[in-house]
Formats: structure tokens, sequence, C-alpha cells
């Protein structure tokens, strides 16, 4: 019974390994075939079973020889906002793959090419099974496409006008700057410790919702300005705390 048990489990993962090994294969000929630069990649940097396992992967993954993870360790993270242009100034290209046994990911640069894929959406659908865990609540503008996305787009596109976007902009300036000046205080010490930031992002963020939201400026604590007003609103918000 155990020996069976076994095979069968053996089996399983021959069979997986072999379909990671042929959709690699075919990955890598459509990369071929393209003409586009291209670097081979082990993960797909959303995979969930690696972005799980990447917790206590990674440490493994980065005492070992750079030679063994330059460059494809630091394209399988999220890349883009710590190294920038550099991978694209190394691969001598202003678009690359990166070609993966889950599925090949076109990175551009190039701002033209950018405008042509955003204004495009029909030729450049978004892979909807990668945001599939944000379906939780049902369907929404990011986990459809299509006529669907379009309904969605439809309800939830008149709050992100320009003149909203603006004045969600001064609004979130100017409930930055009372919070760093509740931080400094009247002597505007320069030096010093703060232990309640969680606390005050959680507020900062509830002042610029409110007021982009309802309309309701809220003022930050320790400030004259609607103190009665604000008192009253922000209690009825759960922030009094």
């Amino acid at each position: 019974m155990l020996s069976t048990i076994a095979v069968a489990f053996l089996t399983l993962i021959g069979l997986y390994v072999l379909k990671i090994y042929f959709q690699f294969r075919k990955n890598l000929a459509d990369a071929k075939a393209s003409g586009i630069a291209y670097t081979i990649v082990p993960f797909f940097q959303v995979n969930r079973i690696y972005q799980i396992c990447c917790i206590f992967l990674l440490p493994i993954l980065r005492s070992l020889p750079e030679s063994w993870t330059d460059p494809w360790l630091d394209l399988t993270l999220d890349w883009a906002w710590k190294r920038r242009y550099e991978p694209f100034a190394r691969m001598g290209a202003q678009t690359f793959l990166t070609v993966s046994p889950d599925r090949n990911v076109l990175n551009v640069a190039e701002a033209s090419v950018i405008a042509q894929i955003t204004n495009r959406r029909n030729d450049f659908p978004k892979a909807l099974e990668v945001y599939e865990s944000l379906r939780i609540y049902g369907t929404n503008v990011v986990t459809t496409e299509g006529q669907e996305w379009r309904h969605h787009r439809k309800i939830v596109s008149p709050p992100f006008s320009e003149k909203n976007n603006h004045l969600v902009w001064k609004e979130t300036l100017d409930q930055s700057q009372a919070m760093v000046n509740s931080w400094l205080g009247e002597d505007k010490q320069m030096s010093k410790t703060i232990r309640t930031i969680g606390d005050d992002a959680m507020r900062l963020s509830l002042h610029i919702i409110s007021r982009a939201g309802f309309g309701v400026r809220l003022s930050w604590p320790g400030t004259d300005d609607g103190k009665e007003k604000t008192n009253t609103y922000s209690s009825s918000l759960g922030e009094g705390h």
C-alpha cells in the first residue's frame, strides 16, 4: 500500500517536472522567434508558490555566488523600483523578455512603446489570472477586461477626475506637512524619536479620504482650525483614539 502511494506521488512529481520542462521549451522558442532580447529566469515573479517560498528561499539564494544568480535573481523580484533602468542598460535594449516556465514577460522602458501598449487595450489584455486573489469580493475594474471592464470603469471613473486628483494631491501635501509639524512640535526639534508613525499614517489616510470622498476637511490634532467640528466628525469615523 505504502509503495503504491510512493509510486503515485513520484509519478505526479515526474509529470509536473515534464510539464514545466515542455512549457519552458515553448516559452523559450517563442522568445527566440520574437527577435526581442531575452534573459532566462527560473521563476515567474508573481508565481504564488515562489512568493510564499521567497521568505526562506531568498536568503539561501542570496548566499550563493553572484555568478550563479546574476542577473536572474533580481529579475524574479519586484526589481523595477530598485534597479530601475539598470537591467535595460545591461541588456543593451529598451525592451527585453524574461523567459520562465510559467510565462514570458515583456519589460519596456521606451515611452512610445508604453503609450502604444496602454492605448491598445484589446491587443494587450491583462493576465487576469494574476489578479485572481483580488476577486475575493467579486469582479472589479482590476480583475476584468473587455465589456465587463468598461462597465466597471464607467462606475468608478467619476471620482478619478483631474479636479479630484488635484484635490487629493493638495490635501496630501497639506496633511503631510501638518503631520510633520506635529512631530517637530513648537520648538521645531529636528532630532527626536517618533513612536506614533503607524497611528499617524492611518490618520493621514483617513484625513485625505475624508476630504476627497466626503468633502470634509479634518484638522490635525493640536490645531485650532475647526476643532469642534473635527472632533465630532472624526469620532463618528472611529478616529478618536
